[in-house]
């Protein structure tokens, strides 16, 4: 149970973070090249968060892992709600 509330945090935060970034750069030309560049540095904390909550619901870390699930739902919040507060203002046509 852990571990599949874990990736499906860790799924959420992802989409949500790649919807900001997606639609910030809906206008540009070269969108194609940059999104990677921009959200890869942006993902290594949940990435991180993720790796170590996962160990730690499948028993192979001894250590607790509630910094890490805090700091999961913290990003998934922090990043769906500027998502969505954002989406609209970012994809207007210019």
């Amino acid at each position: 149970m852990g571990v599949l509330l874990t990736l499906a945090l860790g799924t959420i935060g992802y989409a949500s973070l790649g919807t900001l970034y997606a639609s910030g750069m809906a206008n540009l030309r070269s969108r194609e090249v940059a999104l990677p560049l921009l959200v890869l540095p942006a993902m290594i904390p949940l990435v991180i968060a993720v790796i170590e909550a996962t160990s730690e619901a499948m028993g192979v870390s001894a250590d607790s892992g509630r910094p890490w699930w805090l700091l999961i739902v913290a990003f998934d919040a922090v990043f769906v709600v500027l998502s969505a507060a954002l989406f609209g203002s970012l994809v207007k046509d210019t």
